[in-house]
């Protein structure tokens, strides 16, 4: 694992750590406290994009698109810094020119989308699937013991593979067009939340509220011998 990541994964552990421990409940009748775990989680996420030269005072409208079209972990860490500040898009769209969406394709989550979709169909004749789901983050509120085995051991998985794509991105859901049996279109979609964050605590917010929630849907095709690759590798 590389010492970039071994940090970042660091970051994000103790947000989690200091939100689920911390004595603060957020409810209705809390809206102070809930502020303080906001701008805990806020700070954190923004030291981490910091730690990746993405700052407020660092970035403009040409760094980003520069970053969009050429590098897939600084937007990644983009992605992070917008949903912290409560900046940028509500909504973001990636497609198979991005290097995002390169990235995102080669990690674990896409291999085992596909051998799901494998699984799913028999007698090699495929047929359209509205969703499935890669759950990689452990459900902890409610908790739920049977999630945590696949989830740990896909974050060390992603870490490993240095892809910050996966790892930001998080848990995801796909839809799956058969455009025919040799050509799939893949749509995944994602939300970015407090609630995600916080590991399950609290309510989830809108822009322009601090962590406000965001969206992603990332559009492919992919050939059946791409597919059968991702499987095997």
């Amino acid at each position: 694992m590389s010492k970039k990541l071994t940090i970042s994964f660091l970051f994000f552990l103790i947000i989690h750590v200091l939100a689920y421990s911390s004595p603060l409940p957020i409810g209705k009748n809390n809206a102070q406290k809930s502020n303080i775990i906001d701008h805990l989680g806020q700070w954190s996420l923004v030291k981490f994009c910091e730690k990746h030269q993405i700052s407020a005072r660092g970035i403009d409208a040409m760094q980003k698109k520069r970053i969009i079209t050429s590098d897939a972990n600084k937007s990644a860490i983009l992605l992070v810094f917008e949903f912290a500040t409560g900046t940028g898009p509500v909504h973001t769209y990636w497609y198979k020119q991005h290097p995002y969406t390169q990235l995102f394709i080669k990690g674990h989550g896409m291999k085992y989308i596909c051998q799901q979709f494998i699984k799913l169909n028999v007698n090699d004749t495929f047929k359209s699937i509205d969703d499935i789901r890669y759950q990689f983050s452990a459900t902890v509120i409610p908790f739920r013991p049977k999630t945590w085995y696949f989830a740990v051991s896909q974050n060390i998985k992603v870490l490993n593979a240095n892809n910050m794509a996966q790892f930001v991105l998080g848990s995801f859901n796909v839809k799956i067009n058969v455009i025919n049996q040799d050509l799939f279109q893949f749509t995944v979609r994602n939300r970015m939340s407090r609630k995600s964050l916080f590991i399950g605590l609290g309510p989830r917010v809108n822009r322009p509220q601090t962590l406000g929630t965001t969206f992603q849907t990332i559009s492919f095709t992919l050939t059946k011998s791409e597919m059968l690759a991702l499987i095997e590798k």
